[in-house]
Protein backbone atom coordinates (compact mmCIF):
# COMPACT_ATOMS: atom_id res chain seq x y z
CA UNK A 1 0.00 0.00 0.00
CA UNK A 2 1.71 2.88 -1.40
CA UNK A 3 0.10 5.17 1.87
CA UNK A 4 3.25 7.84 2.62
CA UNK A 5 2.35 7.71 6.39
CA UNK A 6 2.79 3.88 6.58
CA UNK A 7 5.78 2.78 5.22
CA UNK A 8 5.38 -0.59 3.53
CA UNK A 9 7.99 -2.37 5.93
CA UNK A 10 9.17 -1.77 9.53
CA UNK A 11 12.24 -0.59 10.30
CA UNK A 12 14.45 -2.91 11.42
CA UNK A 13 15.42 -3.35 15.44
CA UNK A 14 19.19 -1.62 15.92
CA UNK A 15 21.19 1.58 17.01
CA UNK A 16 19.30 4.86 16.55
CA UNK A 17 20.89 6.92 14.26
CA UNK A 18 23.15 9.91 15.27
CA UNK A 19 19.87 12.13 13.71
CA UNK A 20 17.26 10.62 15.35
CA UNK A 21 19.52 10.89 18.91
CA UNK A 22 19.77 14.79 18.01
CA UNK A 23 16.29 15.09 16.87
CA UNK A 24 15.46 13.25 20.84
CA UNK A 25 17.53 15.76 22.55
CA UNK A 26 15.54 18.59 20.87
CA UNK A 27 12.48 17.45 22.13
CA UNK A 28 13.26 16.26 25.23
CA UNK A 29 15.20 20.16 26.33
CA UNK A 30 11.77 22.01 24.58
CA UNK A 31 9.62 19.77 26.79
CA UNK A 32 11.62 20.14 29.84
CA UNK A 33 11.38 24.24 29.77
CA UNK A 34 7.39 23.79 28.76
CA UNK A 35 7.13 21.70 32.33
CA UNK A 36 9.20 24.18 33.79
CA UNK A 37 7.34 27.15 32.62
CA UNK A 38 3.89 25.77 33.25
CA UNK A 39 5.00 25.14 36.87
CA UNK A 40 6.33 28.64 37.74
CA UNK A 41 2.95 30.14 36.27
CA UNK A 42 1.26 27.21 38.73
CA UNK A 43 3.50 28.35 41.64
CA UNK A 44 3.08 32.08 41.22
CA UNK A 45 -1.30 31.70 40.76
CA UNK A 46 -1.92 28.93 42.43
CA UNK A 47 -0.15 28.95 46.21
CA UNK A 48 -1.98 30.02 48.84
CA UNK A 49 -1.33 33.82 50.01
CA UNK A 50 0.66 32.79 53.06
CA UNK A 51 3.31 31.10 51.14
CA UNK A 52 5.99 33.31 50.93
CA UNK A 53 6.83 34.39 47.33
CA UNK A 54 10.21 36.54 45.61
CA UNK A 55 9.65 39.78 45.20
CA UNK A 56 11.52 42.18 42.99
CA UNK A 57 11.55 46.21 44.19
CA UNK A 58 12.75 49.11 41.75
CA UNK A 59 14.63 51.20 44.02
CA UNK A 60 13.90 54.01 45.07
CA UNK A 61 15.30 57.57 44.03
CA UNK A 62 18.38 58.69 46.29
CA UNK A 63 16.55 61.84 48.13
CA UNK A 64 18.59 65.03 47.60
CA UNK A 65 21.67 65.82 50.27
CA UNK A 66 20.36 69.33 52.11
CA UNK A 67 23.68 71.22 53.15
CA UNK A 68 24.10 74.45 54.64
CA UNK A 69 24.63 77.25 52.31
CA UNK A 70 27.60 79.46 51.91
CA UNK A 71 26.06 83.27 52.92
CA UNK A 72 29.15 86.25 54.12
CA UNK A 73 28.96 89.16 55.21
CA UNK A 74 31.23 91.37 56.74
CA UNK A 75 28.97 91.89 59.60
CA UNK A 76 27.80 88.57 60.63
CA UNK A 77 24.99 86.08 59.66
CA UNK A 78 21.93 84.81 61.48
CA UNK A 79 19.52 82.03 61.36
CA UNK A 80 16.18 82.41 61.71
CA UNK A 81 12.36 80.37 61.87
CA UNK A 82 10.10 81.88 59.21
CA UNK A 83 6.76 80.58 58.29
CA UNK A 84 6.66 82.48 54.78
CA UNK A 85 5.71 79.23 52.96
CA UNK A 86 2.91 77.93 55.32
CA UNK A 87 5.19 75.84 57.34
CA UNK A 88 8.72 76.51 59.51
CA UNK A 89 11.68 76.65 58.01
CA UNK A 90 15.49 77.85 58.38
CA UNK A 91 16.42 81.22 56.68
CA UNK A 92 19.76 82.77 56.90
CA UNK A 93 20.56 86.58 56.46
CA UNK A 94 22.95 88.83 56.74
CA UNK A 95 23.24 91.69 59.07
CA UNK A 96 22.64 94.05 56.80
CA UNK A 97 18.97 92.62 55.87
CA UNK A 98 19.78 92.34 52.03
CA UNK A 99 20.96 88.91 51.68
CA UNK A 100 17.92 86.14 52.12
CA UNK A 101 18.68 82.15 51.94
CA UNK A 102 15.96 79.54 52.76
CA UNK A 103 16.74 76.33 53.50
CA UNK A 104 13.71 75.53 51.71
CA UNK A 105 13.92 71.47 52.17
CA UNK A 106 14.49 71.98 56.37
CA UNK A 107 10.74 72.01 57.12
CA UNK A 108 10.26 72.27 60.74
CA UNK A 109 7.25 72.42 63.09
CA UNK A 110 6.26 74.69 66.37
CA UNK A 111 8.68 77.49 67.57
CA UNK A 112 11.97 76.44 65.83
CA UNK A 113 14.78 77.48 67.34
CA UNK A 114 18.08 76.93 65.69
CA UNK A 115 22.07 77.39 67.18
CA UNK A 116 25.09 77.71 65.32
CA UNK A 117 28.37 75.64 65.98
CA UNK A 118 31.10 77.56 67.52
CA UNK A 119 33.09 77.51 64.20
CA UNK A 120 30.30 78.61 62.28
CA UNK A 121 29.92 75.74 60.01
CA UNK A 122 26.94 73.81 61.42
CA UNK A 123 23.67 74.64 62.52
CA UNK A 124 21.44 72.74 64.95
CA UNK A 125 17.79 72.86 64.84
CA UNK A 126 14.34 71.34 65.52
CA UNK A 127 13.58 69.03 63.11
CA UNK A 128 9.94 67.95 61.61
CA UNK A 129 9.99 65.02 64.07
CA UNK A 130 10.67 67.17 67.43
CA UNK A 131 13.97 65.65 67.39
CA UNK A 132 17.20 67.69 67.09
CA UNK A 133 18.84 67.93 63.61
CA UNK A 134 22.46 69.05 62.57
CA UNK A 135 22.80 70.65 58.90
CA UNK A 136 26.47 71.56 57.18
CA UNK A 137 28.60 71.78 54.37
CA UNK A 138 28.52 68.12 53.89
CA UNK A 139 24.84 67.44 54.41
CA UNK A 140 22.53 66.69 57.24
CA UNK A 141 21.77 64.55 60.70
CA UNK A 142 19.04 63.70 62.73
CA UNK A 143 19.35 62.62 66.32
CA UNK A 144 17.05 60.37 68.30
CA UNK A 145 15.64 61.23 71.66
CA UNK A 146 12.98 59.69 73.63
CA UNK A 147 10.77 62.76 73.53
CA UNK A 148 10.17 66.07 71.67
CA UNK A 149 12.68 68.46 71.79
CA UNK A 150 13.37 72.39 71.37
CA UNK A 151 15.98 75.25 71.34
CA UNK A 152 19.48 73.55 70.92
CA UNK A 153 22.50 75.44 72.36
CA UNK A 154 25.42 74.84 71.10
CA UNK A 155 28.04 74.08 73.96
CA UNK A 156 31.17 76.75 73.19
CA UNK A 157 33.77 74.26 72.55
CA UNK A 158 31.23 72.36 69.98
CA UNK A 159 31.29 68.73 71.45
CA UNK A 160 27.91 69.02 73.24
CA UNK A 161 24.35 70.24 72.67
CA UNK A 162 22.07 71.41 75.38
CA UNK A 163 18.22 71.31 74.40
CA UNK A 164 14.62 70.92 75.79
CA UNK A 165 12.84 67.77 75.68
CA UNK A 166 9.35 66.76 76.86
CA UNK A 167 10.06 63.76 79.24
CA UNK A 168 7.75 62.29 82.33
CA UNK A 169 5.08 65.18 81.45
CA UNK A 170 7.08 67.99 82.04
CA UNK A 171 10.46 70.00 79.99
CA UNK A 172 13.81 69.47 81.10
CA UNK A 173 16.98 70.02 80.34
CA UNK A 174 19.35 67.80 78.39
CA UNK A 175 22.24 67.67 77.09
CA UNK A 176 23.90 65.08 74.13
CA UNK A 177 27.74 64.69 74.04
CA UNK A 178 28.16 64.91 69.53
CA UNK A 179 30.79 61.96 69.00
CA UNK A 180 29.76 59.28 71.18
CA UNK A 181 25.69 60.07 71.12
CA UNK A 182 25.38 59.97 74.86
CA UNK A 183 22.70 61.36 76.72
CA UNK A 184 22.65 63.43 80.28
CA UNK A 185 19.24 64.56 81.87
CA UNK A 186 20.08 67.81 83.74
CA UNK A 187 17.19 68.18 85.45
CA UNK A 188 14.54 66.35 87.11
CA UNK A 189 11.82 68.64 88.30
CA UNK A 190 8.26 67.88 87.92
CA UNK A 191 7.80 71.52 86.42
CA UNK A 192 8.75 73.08 83.18
CA UNK A 193 12.54 73.66 82.58
CA UNK A 194 13.67 75.23 79.37
CA UNK A 195 15.61 77.87 77.13
CA UNK A 196 19.07 76.35 77.76
CA UNK A 197 22.13 78.76 76.85
CA UNK A 198 25.67 78.10 77.90
CA UNK A 199 28.00 80.00 79.93
CA UNK A 200 31.27 81.87 77.29
CA UNK A 201 33.54 78.93 79.13
CA UNK A 202 31.12 76.47 78.87
CA UNK A 203 30.88 75.31 83.01
CA UNK A 204 27.20 76.42 83.26
CA UNK A 205 23.74 76.85 81.91
CA UNK A 206 21.43 79.76 82.13
CA UNK A 207 17.70 78.59 81.73
CA UNK A 208 14.17 79.66 82.03
CA UNK A 209 12.01 77.51 85.18
CA UNK A 210 8.66 77.33 86.75
CA UNK A 211 9.83 75.54 89.51
CA UNK A 212 8.76 78.32 91.91
CA UNK A 213 4.92 78.63 90.72
CA UNK A 214 6.09 81.69 87.46
CA UNK A 215 9.04 81.53 85.17
CA UNK A 216 12.13 82.92 86.63
CA UNK A 217 15.78 82.62 85.29
CA UNK A 218 18.03 80.22 86.99
CA UNK A 219 22.14 78.48 87.15
CA UNK A 220 22.62 75.21 87.00
CA UNK A 221 26.23 73.69 86.74
CA UNK A 222 26.87 71.33 83.24
CA UNK A 223 27.23 68.13 85.85
CA UNK A 224 23.01 68.85 86.84
CA UNK A 225 24.43 70.29 90.40
CA UNK A 226 24.23 73.71 91.98
CA UNK A 227 20.93 74.68 90.86
CA UNK A 228 20.77 78.48 92.02
CA UNK A 229 17.69 81.36 91.01
CA UNK A 230 19.17 84.84 89.67
CA UNK A 231 15.57 86.70 89.30
CA UNK A 232 12.82 86.93 91.49
CA UNK A 233 9.74 88.42 90.04
CA UNK A 234 5.74 88.48 90.21
CA UNK A 235 5.43 88.34 86.61
CA UNK A 236 7.67 86.41 83.87
CA UNK A 237 11.43 86.29 83.10
CA UNK A 238 12.27 84.16 80.06
CA UNK A 239 14.58 83.23 77.31
CA UNK A 240 17.77 84.27 79.46
CA UNK A 241 20.73 84.53 77.07
CA UNK A 242 24.74 84.64 78.11
CA UNK A 243 27.02 88.00 76.70
CA UNK A 244 30.31 87.00 75.17
CA UNK A 245 32.31 88.04 77.64
CA UNK A 246 30.21 86.52 80.53
CA UNK A 247 29.16 89.29 82.67
CA UNK A 248 26.11 90.06 81.48
CA UNK A 249 22.43 87.54 80.70
CA UNK A 250 20.17 89.39 78.54
CA UNK A 251 16.31 88.25 78.79
CA UNK A 252 12.65 88.99 78.33
CA UNK A 253 10.26 89.88 80.95
CA UNK A 254 6.90 91.02 80.69
CA UNK A 255 7.21 93.02 85.24
CA UNK A 256 6.38 96.13 83.67
CA UNK A 257 3.32 95.15 82.67
CA UNK A 258 3.22 96.13 78.92
CA UNK A 259 4.24 92.70 77.05
CA UNK A 260 7.62 91.55 77.01
CA UNK A 261 10.32 93.67 76.85
CA UNK A 262 14.17 93.31 76.77
CA UNK A 263 16.21 93.40 79.56
CA UNK A 264 20.09 92.89 80.94
CA UNK A 265 21.57 91.87 84.15
CA UNK A 266 24.32 91.10 85.40
CA UNK A 267 25.57 87.17 85.58
CA UNK A 268 24.77 87.08 88.99
CA UNK A 269 21.72 88.19 88.72
CA UNK A 270 21.94 91.92 90.28
CA UNK A 271 21.32 95.08 88.43
CA UNK A 272 18.15 94.18 86.09
CA UNK A 273 17.97 96.91 83.72
CA UNK A 274 15.50 97.94 80.20
CA UNK A 275 16.71 97.69 77.53
CA UNK A 276 13.66 97.59 74.60
CA UNK A 277 10.36 98.65 75.73
CA UNK A 278 6.93 98.75 72.91
CA UNK A 279 3.58 98.38 73.20
CA UNK A 280 4.14 94.40 71.37
CA UNK A 281 6.23 91.84 72.91
CA UNK A 282 10.30 91.76 73.10
CA UNK A 283 11.50 88.65 72.80
CA UNK A 284 15.11 87.97 73.52
CA UNK A 285 17.38 85.99 70.72
CA UNK A 286 21.16 86.43 70.65
CA UNK A 287 23.76 88.13 71.16
CA UNK A 288 26.42 89.01 68.49
CA UNK A 289 29.76 87.80 68.54
CA UNK A 290 31.06 90.80 69.73
CA UNK A 291 28.59 91.93 72.08
CA UNK A 292 27.52 95.09 70.81
CA UNK A 293 24.47 94.30 69.29
CA UNK A 294 21.33 92.22 70.41
CA UNK A 295 18.79 89.89 67.76
CA UNK A 296 15.57 89.97 68.99
CA UNK A 297 11.89 89.30 68.16
CA UNK A 298 9.18 91.83 68.23
CA UNK A 299 5.33 91.57 66.77
CA UNK A 300 5.60 95.78 67.25
CA UNK A 301 4.76 96.33 63.49
CA UNK A 302 1.90 93.90 63.91
CA UNK A 303 3.38 90.63 62.82
CA UNK A 304 6.99 88.95 64.20
CA UNK A 305 10.27 90.38 62.51
CA UNK A 306 13.62 90.43 63.59
CA UNK A 307 15.50 93.66 65.03
CA UNK A 308 18.49 94.09 65.76
CA UNK A 309 20.09 96.59 68.87
CA UNK A 310 22.81 98.31 69.36
CA UNK A 311 23.54 98.35 72.78
CA UNK A 312 25.85 101.14 73.59
CA UNK A 313 23.30 103.69 71.24
CA UNK A 314 20.23 102.60 71.62
CA UNK A 315 19.35 102.15 67.77
CA UNK A 316 16.92 99.76 66.22
CA UNK A 317 16.88 98.41 63.19
CA UNK A 318 14.39 96.08 61.38
CA UNK A 319 16.41 93.08 59.90
CA UNK A 320 13.32 91.41 58.23
CA UNK A 321 10.29 92.91 56.26
CA UNK A 322 7.64 90.15 55.81
CA UNK A 323 4.00 89.25 55.92
CA UNK A 324 5.24 86.12 57.94
CA UNK A 325 6.67 85.81 61.08
CA UNK A 326 10.19 85.54 61.67
CA UNK A 327 11.23 84.46 65.30
CA UNK A 328 14.19 82.79 67.25
CA UNK A 329 17.37 84.75 65.28
CA UNK A 330 20.77 83.05 66.20
CA UNK A 331 23.73 84.81 65.02
CA UNK A 332 26.75 83.19 63.74
CA UNK A 333 29.85 82.78 65.67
Amino acid sequence: MNDPFYPEEKPKRGRPSDRSLLWFSIGASVSLFFLFGLGMLIFLFAVPENVPRAVIRTPLPTPPVVRLPDVQSDRGVLAFSTNRQNAWQIHLIDAYGEQTVGLNDLTLIDTAHSSWSPDGRQLAFQTINRRLGVIGADGMREYEQTGSMLAPAWSPDGTQIAYTQYQDASWDLYVITLDTESIQRLTFHPSDDAYPSWSPNGDRLVFTSKRDGNEEIYLIDTNGENVRRLTDDADSDRHPVWSPDSTQIAFSSNRNGSGYDLWVMNANGTDARLLVESEGDNIMNDWSPNGTEIAFSTNRDGNWEIYLLTIASGELRRLTNNDAADQFATWRR
